[in-house]
């Protein structure tokens, strides 16, 4: 799959222990597996407490699989990365991949939500939830866009942030507010 292609190598940096865990969060991101208990697998994390073991895990947990699903769980895998990514601002907010992991982990969660918003809105069991799952996929779009903003002034000229508003919000300028459509563009 064209998402996986191009993972990097983990830091030498890391541990034995910690390159084995991540290879292995590799694996189930790649495999999709919905089953895993991902901010339980957070605490129990093999580390020292290294800023890069964090970041390279809130990106893998970031990484978008073959399949393309998104995993819109509490203790799924977006959610987690971004409490990770998180508690990373406090210490780590000069490094920018932390900022654009985070931008990805808001764009995909926030698509997630959306999408499953409009499916519960016309299935009988969840119609009632519909609005407070656009409700909170919405804040985090909001987050996103305010976080952009921030990124933006804080890294002026770098790339990655000028392509990352160009491709996800050029089209959103004129309708910030409306909430649609966004799930399904690629």
């Amino acid at each position: 799959g064209k998402h996986m292609a191009n993972l990097p190598e983990f830091s030498p940096e890391l541990s034995p222990e910690e390159r084995a865990f991540l290879q292995q969060v590799r694996q189930w991101v790649k495999d999709d597996d919905q089953t895993i208990d991902f901010d339980t697998l957070r605490q129990k994390a093999p580390t020292d407490n290294k800023g890069i073991f964090w970041l390279s895990f809130a990106c893998e947990l970031c990484t978008l699989p073959p399949s393309g699903s998104l995993d819109i769980r509490e203790n799924g895998r977006l959610s987690v990365a971004l409490r990770i990514l998180y508690a990373l601002l406090e210490s780590n907010s000069h490094v920018p991949q932390v900022w654009s992991c985070r931008l990805m982990g808001l764009l995909y969660l926030s698509s997630g939500l959306e999408a499953f918003a409009n499916v519960a809105a016309i299935t009988e069991d969840l119609r009632e939830q519909a609005p407070a799952i656009r409700e909170e996929a919405q804040q985090l779009k909001n987050e996103m866009y305010a976080f952009l903003d921030e990124a933006l002034v804080r890294f002026p000229g770098d790339q990655w942030f000028i392509n990352f508003r160009h491709d996800y919000l050029e089209d959103e300028e004129d309708d910030a507010d409306t909430a649609s459509g966004a799930a399904t563009q690629n």
